[in-house]
């Protein structure tokens, strides 16, 4: 197997009102869906968040994925930084090929974005887990050179098929993640 240390990056873009909770990482959640009303007209996607509901977490809005994630209103979309490699490629590989991203940067159009956090949880259906929290204001500070984006050092991130991690992406804000050193 190739351990070589590698990158992903994707940005997400809440053109909404109003804030959103996204999920980055679904963990074991079922997440595949199908949407449309006639048969010629159905699209299969990844961010049906009906299963996550079920279990608790009924303040999630979406499920990060390729493109438009919040249906007909076309107001929340991601888009992997590299073209050659979709954001459901990097989901289905850290599936089967867990990985720990080291290092974790930010970039955001406005400064709030840092008042949010990343929520990390085990995903495990047949015991309780407890959350892990990263809260983005302790890697900002208003004194720093480039006050549009955080870097996380020595981040830890769990890349595999049980992490489960949200965040709020605030209302007409645009996020780009940079998930480094994934190893």
């Amino acid at each position: 197997m190739n351990n070589q240390i590698g990158n992903f990056g994707f940005k997400i873009v809440n053109a909404d009102a109003v804030s959103r909770v996204i999920v980055l990482l679904p963990g074991s959640f079922p997440v595949l869906g199908v949407s449309g009303a006639a048969f010629g007209a159905l699209v299969v996607h990844h961010h049906d968040t009906t299963e996550i509901a079920a279990s608790g977490l009924n303040a999630i809005d979406y499920v990060l994925d390729d493109g438009v994630i919040d249906g007909s209103a076309a107001k929340v979309t991601c888009t992997a930084l590299n073209a050659a490699f979709s954001i459901q490629h990097f989901l289905q590989f850290i599936k089967n090929n867990p990985r720990t991203c080291q290092q974790l940067v930010i970039q955001a159009d406005n400064v709030d974005v840092y008042n949010e956090q990343i929520v990390i949880r085990d995903d495990n259906p047949t015991g309780g887990t407890s959350n892990k929290y990263i809260p983005l204001q302790t890697y900002y500070s208003a004194n720093q050179f480039q006050s549009d984006k955080i870097t996380i050092n020595n981040a830890q991130l769990p890349l595999n098929s049980r992490a489960f991690m949200y965040i709020t992406i605030p209302a007409g804000r645009t996020v780009t993640f940079h998930l480094n050193q994934i190893s």
